[in-house]
């Protein structure tokens, strides 16, 4: 019985993983390419930047503007919650999302999260922005 309950249990988490790109979205990915400010870059705080995060459709599908970038956790830094894309992007394009973001009045490192997602919510990939924050 051992032995029979651990194919099926594999199984299942494996669907359970492969669920969020059903068949019909597997089209759908995203890969970074950059971003601005740089990584570990020293910002004063309480100033404000222009941030630039640029990913590449990796998939197979032309997203629509119904394809978001969304802060996801860490520092705020004024990430916006729902960034939708702005014209389509097919397969092998890269996209710009351009916003203003704001440091903080605490310094230190901080990490900022995001995601890019489809149409039905599924995230994409993932995108790390980690910040030094400085008085000067």
């Amino acid at each position: 019985a051992g032995t029979g309950t651990t194919p099926v249990v594999i199984p299942t988490a494996t669907r359970a993983a492969a669920a969020p790109p059903p068949a019909d979205t597997s089209g759908d990915k995203c890969q970074w390419v950059s971003n601005s400010p740089a990584d570990n870059s020293v910002l004063k705080r309480n100033a404000s930047y222009d941030a630039n995060i640029v990913v590449k459709n990796s998939g197979t599908t032309t997203w629509t503007t119904a394809y978001a970038l969304r802060f996801f956790g860490g520092e705020r830094m004024g990430i916006p919650s729902d960034y939708y894309v702005q014209h389509e992007v097919k397969p092998g394009e890269n996209y710009s999302f351009v916003f203003t973001i704001t440091m903080p009045d605490s310094t230190g490192k901080k990490e900022a999260l995001m995601v890019v997602q489809n149409a039905e919510g599924r995230t994409m990939c993932w995108i790390n922005l980690p910040i030094e924050v400085a008085n000067e």
